[in-house]
């Protein structure tokens, strides 16, 4: 019986977190409301109360879920580094364009989440998120180097700022250009590829 309690307080609970996705995709954080969540749940208010104390307790477990599910990977330093640079970027894109908790956490913390003291906390786990994004593709980028997969003298700062700006822009075609993976994939994996070669060339990006 107990066992059985528990499997249902942890499904109730992941009904709760999945309803606060939709409401906060729909509304926005700042303008949702226990009662919005328990009635896309299909449960009362005291339901909620029961796992969460407030709305914004909600909103965290939400986006801790959604990154708790989807850990970013580990550098295979005994791998080629540039396959582990694509492999990254197609992460990204399959996260971004399947429906799932992952995109709607993204959709919340980009475009629904005003930058308010309340906010705080959430633009807090989206910003720690964008750090260690950012120290991964800094560690695979330094591998290349070192394989020499890449110039020695790349700057990479310059060379991770450039990646992540292409991975976004790529990402964010499927929003107002290639709503279909038809038209989609083909275009990233181009994209993609002229920005691995762009790596390997481009002056710009090296030195100090």
């Amino acid at each position: 019986m107990a066992r059985r309690s528990k499997a249902d307080a942890l499904l109730t609970r992941d009904a709760i977190l999945d309803a606060a996705e939709q409401v906060c995709m729909a509304r926005g954080v700042s303008q949702i409301t226990i009662s919005d969540v328990a009635s896309a749940a299909g449960i009362s208010r005291g339901a909620v109360y029961g796992h969460f104390e407030t709305r914004q307790d909600i909103c965290l477990a939400m986006c801790q879920r959604a990154y708790d599910n989807n850990p970013l990977p580990e550098v295979d330093h005994a791998a080629p580094a540039l396959p582990q640079l694509h492999a990254l970027a197609m992460r990204y894109f399959r996260l971004w364009r399947q429906p799932g908790s992952m995109r709607h956490v993204w959709v919340v913390l980009y475009q629904k989440c005003d930058n308010t003291e309340e906010n705080r906390p959430l633009l807090s786990i989206k910003r720690q998120h964008e750090i260690k994004v950012l120290a991964l593709t800094a560690s695979v980028l330094r591998l290349a180097v070192a394989r020499g997969e890449l110039p020695a003298d790349l700057n990479i700062t310059r060379a991770n700022f450039y990646f992540q700006m292409v991975t976004d822009g790529i990402g964010s075609l499927d929003e107002w250009i290639f709503t279909e993976d038809k038209d989609f994939w083909p275009m990233a994996e181009t994209l993609l590829a002229t920005c691995l070669e762009t790596l390997q060339v481009a002056t710009h990006l090296r030195g100090q």
